[in-house]
């Protein structure tokens, strides 16, 4: 059956088009086409035919022509027509028929799986996309739980599963346990210390440190996914920690479980290798760079705070001044009578140094929310992947090298042995040697074994180095966060002062009128009611 001849591409055929292939790529896997087609609710031996006229070739995957060819049979074999040329030549003036395909929401992710696992060493996610996955927020609860040692506990809330459930302290402690059992060679950030009877400020501290935390465990590309971080986040019965650990207590490490494993020799490459040096210079010049922004990041939020309680002197002490009811004696005041009317005045501006100091307020609130939390989840994602390399160093690549170093020792040992041969002592001789022997194949195993853990750890080193470059693009909303607040904000501030200067103007009367100052009911006319 030839392709289509004629009829012109109703949008819904492209709109399908870029959800089973959303990066534009020419070839759209069988498995995806399959999936498509059965929601048409078609018998599959209809399905059958219209696959197989599709793909004459027996290619395994179709293009763009041959998708849209597909929608086209589907469409009228929906309506009961045939599935012939003659049927499709029949929307040569006009657009081809459209099918009813139902929700098409899961095929995206479908598609996007299979893009992943085609390419194994890209991570083939956005930074739209990691945000994507969950965002979760952590609220403290008010009051101290527990009969003896009082606790903190939060509510934990998940947008992507929709729970909202609580948690203490030692719950992430544990899901940090085994975090490190599961993914050795993954990004696991750090969790925020404890400390026995804690103040409030560093409660709130904390709080933060661990909204970061399972925010970034949540988001990322493979953990994302895990039984183990489902349950920490979905789990809302009682004895959370004793479930968990009976329920994940056997749970092997990734590179016993990950089918990438076998091939990550290949997958490593020496190109990641090679550029480990660059790599981890690039990550310690980042954390520098990063904890340079925050902390001036955090030295504009104090300032606006400083600002906050500085306006806000500014009013109690204004207010103070200009609520003194005592009257001025004639060898006080002398000819100039203008000290009550500017006392009428001060007090007007008293509530707008108010207004500024909440203004203030706001805007430090708006920078510390936006502006530092965002760069501290940076900062928590690059010290994250330092700790990585450092695990990594001290873990299996030291194992690696201990490993190579015993069976070197063994084999020496082993050419000892053979130069004292000797036949008086021969079965003596022949019983170590074959103990020794048993033990250099051990060790060879084992250094096998490592060595495949050493390149998959590799392998993970890399893809989490995409992970990092992907959530870069945060600087970007960070700069259009950090723009818009001190734009909305100091808008907000300059309106006030606007508000503040047609009073400060008439503070003194008139030079011509200064023994009669103005009455209460004119400042209320010159002032704006609050």
């Amino acid at each position: 059956m030839a392709g289509l001849r004629g009829g012109s591409i109703p949008s819904y055929y492209r709109d399908v088009f870029e959800i089973v292939c959303p990066d534009g790529e020419s070839k759209i896997p069988e498995k995806v086409c399959v999936r498509l087609l059965l929601k048409s609710q078609l018998p599959k031996d209809v399905l059958l035919e219209i696959w197989r006229t599709v793909d004459s070739k027996q290619q395994g995957f179709l293009n763009r022509d041959g998708l849209y060819k597909a929608l086209a049979l589907t469409a009228l074999a929906q309506q009961s027509k045939p599935l012939t040329d003659k049927a499709l030549d029949a929307y040569q003036d006009t657009e081809l028929p459209m099918p009813t395909l139902g929700d098409l929401s899961d095929l995206r992710k479908l598609t996007l799986r299979f893009r992943r696992q085609s390419h194994p060493t890209q991570l083939g996610y956005t930074y739209d996309e990691l945000v994507g996955l969950d965002t979760l927020h952590l609220r403290i609860i008010p009051g101290k739980k527990g009969l003896i040692m009082k606790h903190v506990e939060f509510i934990l809330e998940s947008h992507t599963h929709g729970t909202s459930i609580q948690r203490r302290y030692s719950d992430f402690e544990i899901l940090h346990d085994y975090l490190h059992r599961r993914y050795p060679y993954r990004l696991i950030p750090r969790l925020p210390p404890k400390k026995v009877n804690p103040s409030s400020r560093f409660v709130e501290v904390r709080r933060r440190a661990l909204q970061r935390y399972i925010n970034l465990v949540c988001r990322h590309p493979t953990m994302a996914d895990d039984d183990i971080v489902k349950f920490f986040v979905t789990f809302n019965g009682k004895d959370f920690q004793h479930n968990l650990r009976e329920k994940f207590k056997l749970l092997p490490d990734e590179f016993a479980t990950n089918p990438l494993a076998a091939q990550s020799r290949e997958l490593a490459g020496l190109e990641m290798q090679t550029n480990m040096s660059s790599i981890k210079d690039q990550i310690r010049q980042m954390q520098t760079n990063l904890i340079s922004l925050r902390e001036t990041a955090q030295r504009m939020t104090d300032r606006s705070l400083t600002m906050a309680d500085d306006m806000n002197i500014f009013a109690t002490e204004l207010a103070a001044v200009s609520s003194d009811t005592r009257t001025a004696t004639a060898w006080t005041q002398g000819s100039d009578s203008s000290w009550s009317h500017v006392k009428a005045g001060l007090r007007s501006l008293g509530p707008h140094f108010g207004r500024l100091s909440e203004r203030s307020k706001e805007k430090a609130t708006q920078e510390s929310d936006g502006l530092v939390e965002n760069i501290s989840m940076l900062l928590a994602l690059i010290n994250a992947y330092q700790d990585l390399v450092d695990r990594r160093e001290k873990g299996v690549m030291h194992e690696h090298q201990t490993a190579i170093a015993n069976v070197e020792r063994l084999k020496k040992h082993q050419g000892k042995l053979n130069t004292r041969k000797d036949v008086t002592t021969a079965h003596n001789w022949a019983e170590d040697a074959e103990k020794l022997g048993n033990r250099i194949v051990m060790e060879e195993g084992y250094i096998t074994n490592v060595e495949m853990r050493n390149y998959f750890s590799l392998y993970c080193l890399n893809m989490e180095a995409q992970v990092v470059n992907t959530n870069m693009n945060q600087f970007a909303v960070i700069m259009q966060e950090m723009v818009d607040t001190q734009l909305q904000m100091n808008e907000q501030l300059q309106a006030v002062w606007k508000d503040m200067k047609p009073i400060t103007e008439k503070i003194l009367p008139p030079t011509s009128s200064a023994s009669s100052p103005l009455k209460k009911t004119e400042w209320d006319a010159a002032v704006p009611t609050f």
